[in-house]
């Protein structure tokens, strides 16, 4: 039986040395650039600011908002319009019954009518599951 390695006592603790703004800057630790430049859509998706660089400008903000808003409307109205259609289709509902139902299930609260059909139910029930993926989750 042998008697375990001693350990080694530490010695004083090294902190890391302050950095210079140069490695603050999103490019070569070496270049420095006092205004950082606005985030790129790289690889097919959007990076944002980190919070490492001051944020962006009031007026990119209100236009990466709009955009945003945007793409929110259209998602909802494409959507809407397709739920209306499926009712429309399958349950032959008038079209301000096809919106409410649509709108109904969108929203989380379920469908006012209760499907009558074969393809109906199996419209409403994956319509639903959408829905729920999309707009809940």
């Amino acid at each position: 039986m042998g008697l375990p390695p001693l350990r080694k006592e530490p010695g004083p603790v090294k902190l890391p040395e302050p950095r210079s703004p140069a490695h603050r800057s999103r490019g070569s630790p070496r270049a420095f650039r006092a205004t950082p430049s606005r985030p790129s859509r790289q690889d097919g998706k959007l990076n944002y600011e980190s919070r490492r660089i001051p944020p962006i400008s009031r007026r990119h903000f209100a236009r990466r908002m709009a955009i945003h808003l945007a793409v929110a409307i259209m998602l909802i109205g494409v959507s809407l319009l397709v739920g209306m259609a499926g009712y429309e289709r399958f349950e032959h509902l008038p079209w301000r019954d096809a919106f409410l139902n649509s709108a109904m299930l969108l929203g989380g609260m379920g469908p006012v009518d209760a499907p009558h059909t074969n393809g109906g139910k199996m419209f409403a029930g994956i319509f639903a599951l959408y829905a729920g993926g999309v707009f809940l989750v």
